[in-house]
């Protein structure tokens, strides 16, 4: 399952570079169609990950710090490739935006490599559940 986010992401990143690519406002507004689609892929597969891994006893507190980063990214994000767009131009900060979003997901898909398998369960501590 981890599998599919990353590969999610990786294609959201990759479509959104393409995005930044557009030639005309046309094939750039076509070209959203596809993004919408991966975005939205993420975001859902995403939230799903989040919410079947984790032991029912603490899901709403995990859920409550995934939606505070998820929510919380736009105040933070925003300014800043508001700010790149207006200094570099609008293809910059999407290509930008689609960049970091390839390194991250490469980052993440390193990480889950070389972590431990996790344990039936939804605990990484190697005690059984109760």
């Amino acid at each position: 399952r981890p599998g599919f986010v990353l590969a999610a992401a990786a294609v959201y990143a990759l479509v959104e570079i393409g995005l930044a690519l557009m030639p005309t406002w046309w094939s750039y507004a076509l070209a959203l169609v596809p993004v919408g689609i991966a975005a939205l892929t993420v975001i859902t597969a995403a939230n799903t990950y989040v919410q079947t891994s984790v032991v029912p006893e603490v899901r709403g507190r995990v859920l409550s710090l995934y939606l505070m980063l998820f929510m919380g990214g736009g105040p933070i994000g925003a300014p800043t490739v508001g700010w790149i767009a207006e200094t570099f131009g609008a293809r910059w900060s999407l290509g930008g935006g689609g960049l970091l979003a390839l390194l991250f997901t490469g980052a993440a898909a390193l990480i889950l490599r070389n972590s431990p398998a996790p344990i039936p369960g939804g605990s990484t501590s190697g005690k059984a559940s109760p």
